[in-house]
């Protein structure tokens, strides 16, 4: 089984990536470090518990990370909600994080396992940032470091910059000038050719199981500020980077380098050039029906 750390914030999108994770049995979910994003360090860490409780996997071991220091006020709760989860009210599960940092578990863990383990980070880089500059042998010891990004054409927080990278730039900045072993990289404009149309919804709406209803709870804040900004349905980048290590035939990549754009005209903006001396291998295509295969498929079991 591949070995995994999930770093994020939850976000919607981030529960439908969790639970995939989760529910699909084909990872070793070695922990989860949070990062501040979406919302709130604490409302992400409960959101998260949630998650897992959902799943039935309150053994996974939580770690508290960062606060962005670029754009610390930053948040996405007019898309997700004021909690995360669409402002929807849940029992909150009794579960503190682990005392270790996720900084420093990112690092032992890694370093422990080299070259064993994926780090996926879906939200801002703060948290693997934070671990290079604090250990040289991290981003070496790193097998794949797979990141849900950027943007190669509009962004969604401005008209140029992706939201995980506009939150903190500097830290994008940081993780794509070093040199890991294998970066992927699934970008905003790529993730918006895979909305949650109606006949995808429905199958959650209708489960009998109270995850996949309680994923479509969560995303109808989501739906009606994307519908509202133009796009067909709620769009739930996240979990693409759990389809693909799945099965990567849910998308394509290519060689690219991206670079980030920390001038006040253009912050957080990611600029990527398709070229054989890259960085990273970016998605810029996605096979929508066989992502909802597998994302439907292993929610609903």
């Amino acid at each position: 089984m591949r070995k995994i750390i999930i770093d994020c914030d939850p976000g919607s999108d981030d529960a439908f990536a969790l639970a995939l994770a989760i529910k699909s049995n084909v990872f070793d979910i070695r922990g989860i470090t949070i990062v501040e994003g979406n919302v709130s360090l604490e409302d992400c860490a409960r959101n998260t518990f949630k998650i897992l409780n959902l799943c039935g996997k309150d053994d996974i071991p939580v770690y508290k990370g960062l606060k962005s220091e670029s754009n610390s006020s930053v948040d996405a709760m007019n898309v997700h909600g004021n909690n995360g989860l669409g402002g929807v009210e849940y029992e909150k599960i009794r579960r503190r994080v682990k005392s270790m940092s996720a900084i420093d578990y990112l690092i032992e863990e890694v370093n422990s396992n080299p070259k064993e383990i994926t780090v996926i980070a879906l939200g801002a880089l703060t948290n693997i940032a934070a671990a290079i500059k604090k250990d040289k042998l991290f981003a070496k010891n790193v097998q794949e470091l797979v990141i849900m990004g950027g943007s190669s054409k509009e962004g969604n927080i401005t008209p140029v910059a992706e939201f995980n990278f506009y939150k903190d730039p500097v830290a994008a900045d940081i993780v794509l000038k070093t040199k890991f072993e294998s970066i992927l990289v699934f970008g905003w404009n790529v993730t918006t050719t895979m909305p949650l149309l109606k006949k995808y919804e429905k199958k959650l709406y209708s489960s009998d199981k109270e995850l996949p209803r309680f994923l479509y709870d969560i995303t109808r804040s989501t739906a009606k500020h994307d519908k509202n900004a133009g796009y067909p349905a709620a769009i739930i980048s996240d979990p693409i980077t759990i389809a693909y290590l799945i099965d990567s035939r849910v998308a394509r990549l290519r060689h690219a380098n991206i670079k980030i754009d920390l001038t006040e005209e253009n912050y957080g903006k990611s600029e990527v050039t398709y070229v054989d001396e890259s960085n990273c291998r970016f998605a810029y295509m996605v096979d929508e029906e066989r992502f909802y295969q597998i994302l439907l498929e292993n929610i609903s079991k």
